[in-house]
């Protein structure tokens, strides 16, 4: 059987970055190759469940997790290589075409699978490319929105929801939730009333002085919401594509709650704006 002199520590390393289980598996640990591969992916899943914490608690927890399993898996590798024998008989599976086979069907599984589980079902980062939700969200703003919200409590007003409108299916928008389900709403003059009461929105702005013609949503006549749909509005209520114009939207359209602003970049100055990162949006 064909033998080598010794194992890299280095090229254990490397490839244990390039795919945690790889370095384990390259000192003949196939097991431990598992075991760790499966120990990442579970670290994994955790850091960004963490991430939805909010504020820089969240970020930060996420980057720290995250280094910290990276540095362990790489050390476990190298380790292992050290302990192997100077003269290590080569496995079947040591042949750099196997590590190659396997690192191509982990990604794929990860690109075809995985991401999108992940992105339909659990969190997604997306960002807003209008003015419409300002001041709360701004245009270069990254943001992590939270798919398991609603899963686990109904949507309540004030929330920033994220959905599909029917007329822009493809189309993933950002609004306020305003009006509940069966809920009674009118809008007179820029002021919503929900059932005859005033709403108290600290939260919205206008750019343009009050326009008297209803069409342009600063006045909407009272509507009942269907029982199984919410009325959403931007917050910068001249300057936004919601239910004035598109209708309440459905419960089974709504996506998530947008939560923490994970990066921010000016785009006009291409500036970051660090005061930003780890923001929690309300």
């Amino acid at each position: 059987m064909e033998r080598i002199s010794r194992r890299k520590p280095w090229l254990a390393g490397l490839l244990q970055f390039t795919l945690p289980g790889l370095g384990n598996l390259y000192s003949g640990r196939p097991m431990r190759a598992l075991a760790m591969f499966l120990l990442f992916r579970v670290s994994f899943a955790a850091v960004f469940i963490v991430l939805l914490l909010p504020g820089l608690i969240g970020l930060l927890t996420w980057v720290c997790i995250g280094l910290l399993v990276t540095v362990l898996t790489i050390a476990d590798a190298v380790r292992c290589v050290r302990l192997t024998k100077a003269e290590y008989n080569l496995a079947p599976y040591n042949r750099w075409y196997i590590y190659a086979l396997i690192f191509l069907a982990i990604t794929l599984a990860d690109q075809f699978i995985v991401l999108p589980f992940t992105r339909g079902h659990v969190f997604e980062a997306a960002q807003v490319p209008t003015a419409s939700m300002e001041p709360a969200i701004l245009p270069g703003d990254h943001f992590i929105v939270d798919k398991t919200a609603f899963l686990l409590r109904e949507p309540k007003r004030g929330d920033l929801a994220t959905y599909r409108p029917r007329d822009f299916p493809d189309t993933p928008f950002v609004k306020r939730i305003i009006g509940l389900p069966g809920e009674t709403i009118e809008i007179r003059d820029r002021v919503v009333f929900i059932n005859g009461v005033k709403l108290d929105e600290p939260y919205i702005r206008f750019l343009q002085p009050p326009n008297p013609n209803p069409a342009f949503g600063d006045s909407m006549p009272s509507r009942v919401l269907p029982s199984d749909a919410y009325f959403v509005l931007g917050d910068t209520r001249d300057n936004s594509n919601d239910s004035r114009y598109t209708g309440p939207v459905l419960r089974t359209s709504l996506q998530g709650v947008t939560e923490t602003i994970f990066y921010s970049r000016d785009p006009d100055t291409g500036k970051i704006r660090w005061d930003r990162i780890g923001m929690v949006l309300r």
